[in-house]
């Protein structure tokens, strides 16, 4: 092979590291465009030269590539060269990706999502996310609201409240502002730079690519209007009931998990991916924290979460539990008792009258059915060691039980020996 002499000042390159070759696939990169017509001017001149790139290096001296090695690094550069900008065939690049994609988005959206977002360069927003977001997301508040405290930064609990309604109201309007934003840009036009200054929610930087990718692939797949359209009006439909549940969150885990399964409720597939780049820390802090943010009057009068009575045991003993009227579920102990026909253990309760309320029962322990006097029992209330005798209103039933226990409703269950029923309340119904 041909040598050039190695004179110091100038920038060689060492062949193996740009590893030449037929290069198939595309890197989607986020460079500032000055950076890219630097080395574009380099690819047409120097970057050209056979003596720019050396196979080995010796003593004053370097080894030079064959004419066969040149030409596949002259075809790389043309290849280059004949795009006028930075831009891929996106659409190309899922296909590669995902194989058969379209079989794919109902299966596994997380993971395409997540392997499109790889093709992004990680690094691409280092200055941080939108809104003034860092690249990760943000701590939440240390704070829990008991109802009767407030945060540091705020003059009193009148003040706090006032403003974690409006503060609601906002973030849910800026959900539907950005959501609405995608839906009137060429996404195929937009960089995560401008992601980053358009949003107004503020996303963490570390998400801003993973977002991009998936509004991308669902471009490429016809699909991004309807999903945009599906999350849009279901935010409009429920704007009021997604304010009360961010006005009564007692904390940034309990505001994020209601947005999470309201959107499980709601959303399905892409749908709930796409909402799902919104929920964070950085935009949930706002409720718990003064920041400068221009607030509009909301009223929140009607989230005050209902106040219920207790549950009301009449007969039978409390195991565990609790029967208070937002318990979600208590276990009682039967008692024996001589009323009816023939002498039995009960449980008999009621349940609070604002109300109806789903419920499930079931028997804890298993008992050996026996009727009244010692006689085997062969009513089919007592059989596969069921309890024997479940009373809604009139209506007669066998444990384990699923139902809506009407407000007020009484339950009353008895059997011939001792037993133990955990009632689970599921909420309103």
């Amino acid at each position: 092979m041909a040598t050039a002499k190695y004179y110091g000042p100038r920038q060689i390159i060492k062949l193996d590291l740009v590893e030449p070759g037929e290069y198939t696939e595309n890197v989607i990169i986020c460079i500032p465009k000055f950076a890219w017509r630097v080395a574009r001017a380099y690819l047409s001149r120097q970057a050209g030269w056979k003596s720019s790139y050396a196979v080995e290096f010796g003593v004053g001296s370097y080894t030079l590539p064959s004419d066969e090695q040149m030409d596949i690094v002259l075809s790389s550069i043309a290849e280059a060269l004949s795009r006028d900008d930075m831009s891929c065939d996106l659409e190309q690049a899922i296909d590669n990706l995902s194989g058969n994609l379209v079989s794919a988005l109902s299966t596994n959206n997380d993971a395409i999502v997540s392997a499109l977002a790889d093709l992004v360069a990680k690094n691409c927003c280092a200055s941080g996310g939108s809104r003034g977001t860092g690249w990760d997301e943000a701590e939440p508040i240390d704070y829990t609201d008991d109802g009767t405290n407030y945060p540091d930064d705020f003059d009193g609990r009148t003040e706090f409240v006032a403003w974690k309604c409006n503060v609601a109201g906002l973030i849910i309007d800026q959900f539907l502002f950005d959501l609405r934003w995608f839906q009137q840009t060429d996404i195929l036009e937009i960089t995560a730079e401008i992601l980053v200054v358009a949003l107004l929610t503020p996303i963490p930087g570390s998400r801003i690519a993973g977002l991009l990718a998936a509004v991308a692939l669902l471009v490429s797949e016809g699909l991004l209007d309807t999903i945009l359209e599906v999350i849009i009006s279901e935010l409009e439909d429920d704007r009021d009931n997604l304010v009360c549940m961010l006005y009564n969150a007692i904390n940034n885990a309990d505001a994020i998990s209601e947005l999470e399964a309201w959107a499980d409720a709601k959303l399905t597939g892409f749908q709930s991916t796409i909402f799902g780049f919104f929920i964070s820390d950085d935009v949930i802090n706002w409720l718990f924290t003064k920041v400068n943010l221009i607030l509009g009057e909301e009223d929140c009068s009607g989230c005050a979460e209902p106040a219920y009575s207790d549950w009301t045991v009449i007969t039978g003993t409390l195991d565990s539990g609790s029967l208070s009227g937002d318990s979600e579920g208590f276990a009682l102990e039967s008692v024996y008792s001589t009323s009816g026909a023939c002498n039995r253990y009960q449980v008999y309760f009621t349940a609070p009258p604002e109300a109806n309320f789903g419920i499930s029962m079931t028997q804890l322990g298993g008992v050996t059915p026996m009727c009244c006097g010692g006689a085997p029992c062969v009513n089919a209330w007592f059989e596969d060691n069921d309890l024997g005798y479940i009373e809604f209103t009139g209506t007669d039933e066998m444990l384990p039980y699923s139902g809506c226990l009407a407000a007020g409703g009484t339950v009353l269950i008895r059997y011939t020996q001792p037993f133990v029923v955990a009632v689970t309340i599921s909420g309103v119904c």
